[in-house]
């Protein structure tokens, strides 16, 4: 008999080593808790997972630009350039 297990509590967070912003908004739209380049420093990491641990999330600025951007109108993304 094959039983579905599901881990409600999981969280799952993702390293990358190099820039491909369409692969990070796949994964942030698939979702993944957070990200994080390898190379950042053990404080970022801690960071990461603090923020993943505490609101679930954990995305860098640049990433969430991104996917805001896609789902933006034309004309907002010429007049906004921050996020709020």
């Amino acid at each position: 008999m094959s039983r579905s297990i599901r881990y409600t509590s999981a969280k799952f967070v993702g390293m990358k080593s190099i820039e491909n912003p369409d692969l990070e908004k796949r994964a942030f739209l698939s979702g993944l808790n957070g990200i994080i380049d390898k190379s950042s420093s053990a404080e970022k990491f801690e960071e990461m997972f603090n923020a993943v641990n505490a609101k679930g999330v954990y995305f860098s600025r640049d990433i969430l630009q991104s996917i805001r951007k896609d789902y933006q109108p034309e004309e907002e993304r010429t007049l906004k350039t921050k996020i709020y």
